[in-house]
């Protein structure tokens, strides 16, 4: 069974109504031609400490940086395309971990900065043993 995190949920939540602008009374919503996407973030560590996370963010946006935006994220090298850590739970490279990613229940062939965002996706991040 997988410990879900409240605390982190509720986070989550206010960081998504965060992301959706303020406005004033006296102002008019802006028009946008961009459509939101609804996006589920799964991260498993262990057996114990799995987040999860619905989100909308920009349709056609650089799924790297929605994961930049929502978890603290560290990467091997300033390309920023292999990450070493999500929210604090950091791949072990001398216990020969990673971070596998799967798209949609596929594993990605792709790195996150190449995936772009689309209504209805799944990115799924599990740590994994090579």
């Amino acid at each position: 069974m997988r410990k879900k995190s409240t605390g982190l949920q509720i986070y989550l939540f206010v960081l998504f109504l965060s992301f959706q602008g303020c406005t004033s009374p006296d102002s008019q919503p802006a028009k946008s031609t961009k459509q939101t996407a609804a996006i589920q973030f799964e991260i498993i560590v262990d057996d114990t400490n799995s987040i999860q996370a619905l989100i909308q963010a920009m349709a056609g946006e650089n799924a790297r940086d929605v994961m930049k935006r929502l978890f603290s994220v560290e990467f091997a090298g300033s390309d920023e395309k292999f990450i070493t850590s999500i929210a604090g739970f950091k791949a072990d490279t001398n216990r020969k971990e990673y971070w596998g990613l799967q798209v949609n229940g596929e594993t990605s062939m792709v790195g996150i900065a190449e995936i772009i965002i689309q209504d209805g996706m799944h990115l799924r991040w599990e740590k994994k043993k090579y």
